[in-house]
């Protein structure tokens, strides 16, 4: 299976058959939000994190979604939900991805109920004040994270 790692507006996924999702930001933000990384360093920090994960490709786009999966003939999206509120922004995003392109499926993957709580603002919020987050990222973001608010 190929799988293809990609930037939409509000959110970093991977993309194709099968796939799983990355959530860069909030998805109650229409336009992205300060990020610390960009995308070239998220794309490093990704890559480092799945390196023991054959067949990754790994690329961004600015768009949208549906043009990005017809342009690299992808038929599924899987997207990652933590909480109910999530569903209810990626529902609405699916129903909307379903008018333009009626061929991609979206699936929809439960996080592990420890990680429900989790978002990105809280692991920066930790990083920052010089908390412990190895039980929550990669060691390579953790390191990225020490550098960025130490360095």
């Amino acid at each position: 299976a190929r799988l293809i790692r990609l930037r939409t507006d509000t959110s970093m996924s991977f993309v194709g058959p099968p796939a799983c999702s990355i959530r860069s930001s909030s998805p109650y933000c229409p336009m992205p939000t300060n990020n610390m990384f960009t995308v070239p360093e998220r794309l490093e920090l990704i890559k480092a994190s799945t390196k023991d994960i054959p067949n990754l490709e790994y690329d961004s786009f600015d768009g949208l979604l549906v043009h990005y999966a017809a342009q690299k003939k992808v038929n599924a999206v899987v997207r990652g939900l933590r909480v109910v509120s999530d569903f209810d922004y990626e529902f609405q995003m699916s129903m909307t991805n379903r008018q333009l392109a009626p061929q991609l499926e979206t699936v929809f993957l439960m996080t592990d109920a420890k990680y429900s709580f989790l978002s990105s603002s809280l692991v920066r919020q930790l990083a920052q004040f010089h908390g412990t987050i190895n039980q929550f990222v990669p060691g390579v973001v953790v390191q990225a994270l020490e550098k960025k608010f130490r360095g």
